[in-house]
């Protein structure tokens, strides 16, 4: 849980959202990192602090320009500070509830696909959405975590993307 750093985006209109991602984070023992664009409203930053956020300055001209979307604008520097630091991190909505702790779940795909560097998961791209869950077993086929991922299928290319350095 100590290499990866969940990240998020925000700005003052949605301080209420990232804040409780934060908090939800912290509940399940997960770090936390969120990027805000424009001023905090008064005590908001000692209420990150408490609730195990760390937060930083992204305000990047696409910030304000593009909407939702350029809240993501940051995460190039994000990405490229976490290589430098050996972190993995998770990009998240701040409008993403975390009840429990995922990294189990990333764990396994890592372990089944050991050369995917990115995985991405959208609820816009991909139109097949099915309410059945993922399914983890208690005694995993890959044996060192005790976790299997089954994808529905069809569904391993719409989640998974293998990136490898040239």
């Amino acid at each position: 849980n100590r290499s990866t750093v969940f990240v998020t985006f925000s700005d003052g209109h949605l301080t209420r959202f990232a804040l409780n991602w934060a908090r939800l984070l912290q509940h399940a023992g997960l770090r936390s990192l969120v990027g805000i664009n424009g001023p905090l409203r008064a005590h908001a930053e000692d209420l990150f602090t408490r609730a195990g956020a760390g937060i930083f300055c992204a305000d990047g001209t696409q910030m304000g320009t593009n909407g939702q979307a350029g809240r993501w604008a940051e995460v190039g520097p994000v990405l490229k500070q976490a290589y430098q630091l050996h972190l993995s991190v998770l990009l998240s909505d701040a409008d993403i509830g975390w009840m429990r702790n995922p990294l189990p779940y990333f764990h396994a795909v890592k372990l089944a696909h050991p050369r995917v560097d990115l995985l991405m998961m959208t609820d816009v791209a991909y139109n097949r959405y099915s309410t059945k869950a993922l399914s983890v077993q208690p005694e995993g086929d890959n044996g060192a975590s005790g976790f299997a991922l089954e994808l529905e299928p069809g569904f391993e290319s719409a989640i998974s993307v293998s990136v490898t350095q040239r």
